[in-house]
């Protein structure tokens, strides 16, 4: 069965395709709901930041003239915390490419770090694609791996949805 680009666009966002050619195929999956909450936490602390540094000065309100120590540390900690949880979240792209005969396997970090593994075309030797999850009248939680054994190496799960 042959996916095409023009009539099924809306099947394609849904599977999280690319990019699709004769000699190309990449999917990417980009966590936006890691990054708003990241986002939500960074804001938070330089908020809080904010108010104590300015609250130091006595521009904002009446009352107490200096934030305690704890105060900065609480507040510098949850800083770090929310650019740990950008840091957590990767863009993972799967790119099988035929011209050059590899898969490959990048996750990129928003901090624009990269980690690419490649496995040759030619080693693969079986797919497989595991429903994991519970469907159940209130709650659903499947979701699919997709693992690829290989001839010489260990299999390996390179994309779950």
């Amino acid at each position: 069965m042959r996916i095409k680009q023009e009539s099924d666009g809306g099947f394609l966002a849904q599977i999280v395709i690319r990019e699709m050619s004769e000699t190309r195929l990449t999917f990417r999956k980009i966590p936006f709901i890691i990054w708003f909450c990241g986002s939500l936490v960074t804001l938070t602390s330089l908020y809080l930041i904010y108010h104590l540094i300015l609250g130091h000065y006595g521009v904002l309100f009446e009352g107490y003239r200096e934030g305690h120590w704890w105060q900065y540390f609480i507040s510098f900690l949850m800083l770090l915390f929310g650019f740990t949880i950008f840091y957590a979240g990767k863009v993972e792209q799967i790119i099988f490419d035929k011209q050059l005969g590899i898969l490959s396997k990048v996750k990129t970090t928003i901090f624009c770090t990269r980690k690419v593994t490649d496995w040759s075309l030619d080693q693969i030797q079986n797919v497989r694609v595991f429903k994991r999850g519970h469907d159940g009248i209130q709650v659903m939680t499947i979701h699919y791996d997709i693992q690829i054994d290989f001839r010489d190496i260990p299999s390996t799960v390179v994309m779950n949805t």
